[in-house]
């Protein structure tokens, strides 16, 4: 069994709120460790913006990411999403750095994927 603790960043352009998916988000990032608790790996993968057009200005400073950057180097949710899961493995436990992380990575899921279940 691996431990895997993951990590996002979101984008909430308050001016123009997607009710359906407000938190859009824009990387990935996570490490992997195994059953004796050694490091065996990371991920980190930019997202390309699809609900958001602007960067709120409070994230682009805490994160160091521009819209620009996420246009030119991230790629769209689903794949990003797909090379996640490839990354989980099969048998892990998740835990994420944020408190909204799960709840953020959910509706976005949700989003794309309209009433699927995310496990």
């Amino acid at each position: 069994m691996n431990y895997i603790v993951f990590d996002l960043e979101w984008n909430r352009y308050v001016r123009e709120v997607n009710w359906k998916c407000p938190d859009e988000i824009i990387q990935i990032g996570a490490v992997k460790y195994n059953s004796r608790l050694q490091y065996i790996g990371s991920f980190n993968c930019l997202v390309r913006p699809q609900l958001y057009c602007k960067m709120e200005p409070t994230v682009e400073k805490m994160t160091g990411l521009s819209m620009k950057k996420l246009e030119k180097e991230g790629v769209p949710f689903p794949d990003a999403f797909h090379a996640f899961k490839k990354f989980l493995g099969k048998k892990f436990v998740l835990m994420s750095w944020g408190m909204q992380d799960a709840s953020v990575l959910r509706s976005n899921y949700r989003g794309y994927y309209s009433d699927a279940k995310i496990y």
